[in-house]
């Protein structure tokens, strides 16, 4: 399928953002202590949906009977990585590598009873940072900025940042055996 033919799903609802003029499509990024199922179906949909792509429905956890959280994090910086500068890279004037300046992920969580068999509660926080380094080239500040030509200040390492955070919070109702209603 196309790109756009993908559904992504919180609970059953959309939660995609159509770009119309760029046309991509931009989804939540929720931290895997958020969800506790994942559902992929990839044929075979129901007549709801008007693409035939992928469709991924996610379940948030909802808390229970027992207080409990999680935490997962995935941590990484230019001393955890590897080199591959080879010599056709260098031929091509690539001088050096362009490590990763940082990649943090950090998601706690927690949940329990509000009262128990009945009201329960789920949080959790995503911090998501991925941060690469440039090339100074054509990143870098101009030491001649009055000037007509660049002339690129190397002493700097310019990177490109990007940081996403994020909290949710979540509170399950069980009205009846049958029925329950969740506010997120």
């Amino acid at each position: 399928g196309r790109r756009n033919d993908q559904q992504t799903l919180l609970d059953g609802m959309s939660v995609a953002m159509v770009q119309a003029f760029a046309g991509s499509i931009g989804a939540t990024t929720l931290g895997d202590q958020t969800i506790e199922q994942t559902i992929l179906s990839v044929s075979g949909h129901s007549a709801e949906w008007e693409t035939g792509g992928v469709v991924a429905n996610m379940l948030p956890k909802q808390g229970g009977n027992k207080f409990g959280g999680g935490f997962f994090a995935n941590i990484a910086n230019e001393s955890t990585q590897s080199d591959n500068l080879t010599a056709d890279l260098k031929a091509r004037g690539l001088t050096a590598p362009l490590p990763t300046k940082e990649i943090r992920d950090i998601n706690p969580s927690f949940g329990g009873p509000l009262k128990k068999d009945k009201v329960w509660f789920f949080t959790a926080y995503r911090d998501w940072r991925i941060a690469n380094y440039t090339n100074p080239s054509t990143r870098a500040p101009n030491l001649n900025p009055t000037g007509f030509t660049y002339v690129p200040d190397l002493s700097v390492r310019p990177y490109q940042d990007q940081v996403t955070r994020d909290g949710v919070g979540r509170v399950t109702w069980q009205m009846t055996p049958k029925q329950k209603v969740a506010a997120m």
